[in-house]
């Protein structure tokens, strides 16, 4: 049960910035902690189960043991049930005096890909042994956790393509698309339905009407590309290839006024999202003229204000981008 793998360190649109934000908490005292911890035939510990009634989504919190650590996580019930949606959590172990004495969030896009979330070396049961009297008074183990949702519009335009077989198919081809010396093979009735812009953009010549070079993006983003005409469907790898095609998709979408794979791609980013690319991915959404993707980023970083505002990369953003830190603070003092 491990936390997302996160990278190392590394004139505004009008946008609505005010999430209409939920907030839901859930407070387990686990009694016997110590005893239940030690018992070897004891491996998982259930809380009941806590429902929203806010958005009737089911939640339990959990904890595992795993090499010396005490492993909490989150899990939703009932998954299948629950429309996709973009929030924080934030576990805190509370002291005797009901003080957090370790805290951990994260921000997750859920899009039934997973059901549980949590992190796997947070805290040692010796850590917890040396403190028991203050942490886990008469072995009350106090796990407190909040879970705040950030709603803005997460559904894709409606597609009106009938998906066909010709993908990567040279069977009648009639036009060649070379990216990085890379050629491509395609059907002009098909690339001019789904995007008309692109031939219209880069055909240079009318003579040349049946071999067009792209040097603006790189080859697997124009496959994607390719494959979302043929299909509408897009695959994005689950490591940092996938998200630079996402960056990629999202420029292309923009200049070739594709608004489902626009959106395809701000929610794949919004999968990635999270206090330290917020300001990036913000500045990349602003380019692009990708508002929902800028309502998050906005949201987010309202939200980690207090460690973002510390950093430099706040700093350098700050000094040159005035007009999204004015919306960055009508946002923050909304939701003050």
């Amino acid at each position: 049960m491990s936390t997302r793998k996160r990278k190392t360190a590394t004139k505004a649109n009008t946008v609505d910035s005010k999430s209409d934000s939920t907030k839901f908490t859930i407070d387990w005292k686990m009694n016997n902690f110590f005893w239940i911890v030690t018992n070897i035939t004891i491996h998982e510990i259930e809380s009941k189960c806590f429902i929203d009634k806010a958005t009737n989504r089911n939640w339990q919190l959990c904890i595992t043991k795993k090499n010396g650590f005490i492993v909490p996580y989150l899990l939703l019930k009932q998954p299948e049930k629950v429309e996709n949606f973009f929030f924080n959590y934030c576990f805190s172990f509370l002291d005797v005096e009901d003080k957090p004495y370790l805290t951990y969030n994260n921000f997750w896009y859920f899009n039934k890909s997973q059901d549980y979330w949590g992190v796997s070396e947070l805290l040692t049961l010796q850590k917890l042994l040396d403190n028991k009297e203050s942490w886990v008074p008469n072995s009350v183990f106090h796990f407190h956790c909040v879970i705040q949702e950030f709603r803005h519009d997460l559904t894709l335009p409606h597609s009106a393509v009938i998906e066909n077989t010709l993908f990567m198919d040279e069977t009648f081809s009639d036009i060649t698309f070379r990216v990085q010396n890379k050629e491509f093979k395609a059907h002009k009735v098909i690339v001019t339905n789904r995007a008309p812009i692109l031939l219209q953009k880069f055909r240079k010549s009318i003579y040349a009407k049946n071999s067009i070079d792209i040097d603006l993006f790189d080859a697997a983003s124009f496959q994607e590309l390719l494959r979302y005409i043929y299909t509408d469907k897009v695959v994005f790898t689950e490591d940092t290839h996938g998200e630079d095609t996402a960056k990629q998709l999202l420029s292309i979408s923009d200049m070739l006024q594709l608004p489902r794979l626009k959106k395809m791609s701000e929610l794949k980013l919004i999968g990635e999202l999270y206090e330290d690319n917020a300001l990036e991915y913000l500045l990349l959404a602003e380019k692009n003229t990708a508002n929902i993707l800028k309502a998050f980023c906005i949201d987010v970083i309202v939200f980690k204000f207090s460690v973002i505002e510390n950093t430099e990369k706040w700093n350098h953003f700050r000094d040159n981008n005035s007009d999204l830190v004015d919306a960055i603070i009508i946002s923050k003092t909304k939701s003050a």
